[in-house]
């Protein structure tokens, strides 16, 4: 998120087709662009997991990030 937004801005990765992103964070980005696509779960992989699929409703889901956040899905058993 952080070194991707330039790019992005407001629409996201998937630019004017706007699809949801979950951030998985700590805590929430005071200076996010208004109107973007962003959403911030700040309780861990579980809010962002449940925010994600109420997004995605029957469509996909994609865990991006690197390598840590997607060991942290594998762990809690949820890839």
């Amino acid at each position: 998120y952080q070194t991707s937004l330039p790019w992005w801005e407001a629409d996201g990765p998937t630019g004017s087709a706007r699809k949801p992103v979950i951030v998985v964070t700590h805590e929430e980005d005071a200076e996010a662009p208004k109107g973007g696509v962003y959403t911030f779960a700040t309780n861990g992989i579980q809010q962002a997991l449940a925010a994600a699929k109420q997004a995605a409703g029957a469509g996909d889901i994609t865990i991006m990030g690197g390598a840590n956040i997607d060991q942290q899905f594998i762990a809690a058993g949820l890839v």
